[in-house]
């Protein structure tokens, strides 16, 4: 996720300190080198975090299985958004999935139950970095 997060542009990283594997030279290496190119902001609440960004103005995002909106249909490019990504097995807890403004799902083959967290990660993130370049080069 951190490699992806850099090439699209994103400008951090927030994760919860409990529930997180630590920064490792196994993450260094997977990261590609990219490690320390977007700030990643440690959190003890996450959900305080969330509440914090919603005050600065920003949509939040939740990546779901379930999410009432398709990720096609969503338009990512309208103010600040942060996108919420749940872990590999159960995905977002329900309070975190409480506090988003839209809960998507990546449409997909009906033969396929999901995606790993890092490829939905990438998904959300090059579909925002792509409808970013048309907003600002569609005049």
């Amino acid at each position: 996720m951190i490699r992806t997060a850099t090439a699209v542009g994103v400008s951090a990283i927030i994760v919860s300190s409990s529930r997180q594997a630590p920064l490792s030279g196994a993450v260094m290496k997977a990261s590609a080198g990219t490690l320390g190119m977007v700030p990643i902001i440690r959190v003890d609440e996450f959900s305080d975090a969330l509440e914090s960004l919603k005050d600065r103005g920003f949509h939040l995002t939740g990546l779901a299985m379930k999410g009432s909106h398709r990720l096609w249909d969503l338009e990512l490019n309208e103010g600040p958004m942060a996108f919420v990504i749940g872990n590999e097995g159960a995905g977002l807890r329900k309070k975190t999935a409480e506090q988003c403004d839209f809960l998507v799902h990546i449409p997909m083959d009906a033969r396929v139950e999901s995606l790993n967290a890092s490829v939905s990660a990438s998904v959300i993130c090059y579909e925002w970095s792509r409808q970013s370049r048309l907003a600002t080069t569609s005049d």
